[in-house]
């Protein structure tokens, strides 16, 4: 079932979640709410992305992305398990920590990360930065306008 993506919920805004959040914001009819802790300054930010320090205000989001510490995953995983939908796509962006660990709190679930070391200073172009999304197979989906996934022996998405 393929099925399209029209809102992210990010929650994080460290080196790895600020970056994403200006990817995906660059995309037409995307819609992206971002969940941190502390306030974001509206001049450290998107202009066109919305933020809260509520995980409620994610739980209409058809994609979550988890770019928190890793230590941080499992408890943020905790937090939002009674609060999305169990069928909501959820990732998390780190490289050394296997999708599974998600399997018990939702259906559908990979990681999602950049094949680049992010600064939260440092400004990129982000059309030359490969980012891949290695899911479970329960899940296929597109982008609307903007990143286009392409399949890649069905677990491996590259969306740059």
């Amino acid at each position: 079932m393929k099925e399209t993506i029209s809102h992210i919920g990010l929650i994080g805004y460290g080196n790895v979640g600020s970056h994403l959040s200006y990817i995906f914001a660059n995309a037409k009819e995307l819609k992206v709410t971002i969940y941190n802790r502390s306030e974001i300054p509206s001049s450290g930010r998107p202009a066109n992305v919305s933020v809260t320090q509520n995980l409620q205000d994610l739980e209409q989001a058809d994609m979550i992305i988890i770019a928190v510490k890793d230590e941080a995953i499992i408890p943020v995983l905790d937090k939002i398990e009674n609060l999305i939908s169990r069928h909501t796509i959820v990732c998390h962006c780190s490289g050394s920590i296997s999708s599974t660990v998600i399997k018990p709190y939702f259906d559908r679930y990979g990681v999602l990360y950049p094949l680049q070391t992010f600064s939260r200073n440092k400004e990129l172009d982000y059309t030359q930065i490969p980012i891949g999304l290695y899911p479970n197979p329960c899940f296929r989906y597109r982008f609307r306008s903007g990143c286009y996934p392409d399949d890649y022996k069905g677990s491996r998405i590259h969306l740059i």
